[in-house]
């Protein structure tokens, strides 16, 4: 049992023996996870809801509006975006998955390495470039 590898993620784990069969946490389970694993869970589930926001007043500022503080709300969403990402990285200092083999990024951590770097990127970039005239509202 301690050579076989398992799969895990912060929502799903593959089912011990079922190669490729996921489930979902049942509350039990997830009950008995630690704060970490919670953390890097609700951190998993608040990146993505900060990113939308953020893409949404971004939108209402290119389209709709010209006020000059939604660049700065735009830059810390993504920011606050950011810092929930690479928070879920401690998935992988997991005392329930991880505890007698270790853990190794799979998947769905390059996929979160990706994520913090872009959402980095939009952060910088969509609270720095210069602003013009909203693209729908008259002049």
């Amino acid at each position: 049992d301690q050579g076989e590898t398992k799969m895990a993620g912060l929502f799903k784990f593959e089912v011990p023996g079922e190669m490729g069969q996921c489930v979902t946490y049942t509350e039990s389970e997830v009950d008995s996870l630690s704060n970490l694993e919670k953390t890097a869970m609700v951190c998993g589930f608040l990146a993505p809801c900060f990113a939308i926001v953020a893409l949404a007043l971004a939108a209402v500022e290119l389209f709709l509006c010209d006020k000059c503080c939604i660049g700065l709300f735009v830059s810390t969403l993504f920011s606050f975006a950011t810092i929930a990402q690479s928070l879920t990285f401690m998935f992988l200092r997991s005392e329930s998955f991880c505890s007698v083999t270790g853990c190794s990024m799979g998947d769905g951590a390059t996929y979160s390495i990706v994520a913090v770097s872009l959402l980095f990127v939009a952060g910088c970039t969509l609270g720095c470039i210069p602003k013009g005239e909203p693209l729908l509202v008259p002049s």
